[in-house]
C-alpha cells in the first residue's frame, strides 16, 4: 500500500474585518485662563492643554501683590485657589481675581478682638468708678 505524504495544513490569513486595532485613546482639551491678567497667575498657565481621558490634572491659582483670589468659574466653580480636574470631557476655566481693598479679610478674629477689647475696657470702667466712689465715701482724696 502506498504510504501517506504529510501535508502541511495552510495558515489563515485574517481579512481586514477580524483585525483588531487598539482602541484610539480619547483626547481632551482643558483652556484655563485668568480674569484680569494682570490679578494672577495659573499652573499650569493659561492657554490650551490636552489630556488624555481620565488623566487628574492639579490647577493652582496664586495672585499678584495688591489682588486676591475671587475663585473659579466656567466648567468649574470654586473658592479654594487649588482645584484638581479629572478629564472626561472638553473644559474651559478660568481664575478670577479681584483687587485687594486693604480692607481685613478674617472678620471672626477681628470680632473677637473688638470684644476682648470692650471687656477690657469695661473692666478697667468699672474698676476705676468703684474706687472712686469708695474715695468719695471714705472722705479720702
Amino acid at each position: 500500500p502506498p504510504t501517506p505524504t504529510p501535508t502541511s495544513t495552510p495558515t489563515p490569513v485574517p481579512t481586514p474585518e477580524e483585525i483588531e486595532e487598539p482602541a484610539e485613546e480619547l483626547m481632551y482639551t482643558l483652556i484655563i485662563g485668568t480674569e484680569p491678567s494682570e490679578g494672577g497667575l495659573a499652573d499650569p498657565q493659561p492657554g490650551d492643554h490636552i489630556y488624555p481621558e481620565g488623566t487628574q490634572v492639579s490647577i493652582i491659582a496664586t495672585t499678584e501683590d495688591g489682588w486676591e483670589f475671587a475663585g473659579w468659574s466656567g466648567d468649574i466653580s470654586d473658592l479654594d485657589n487649588t482645584v484638581v480636574i479629572t478629564m472626561g470631557q472638553n473644559m474651559v476655566i478660568t481664575a478670577n481675581f479681584e483687587e485687594d481693598d486693604g480692607s481685613p479679610t478674617n472678620w471672626a478674629l477681628i470680632s473677637g478682638l473688638i470684644v476682648a477689647l470692650i471687656a477690657v475696657l469695661g473692666t478697667i470702667v468699672f474698676y476705676y468708678s468703684s474706687t472712686i466712689g469708695k474715695q468719695k465715701s471714705t472722705g479720702s482724696t
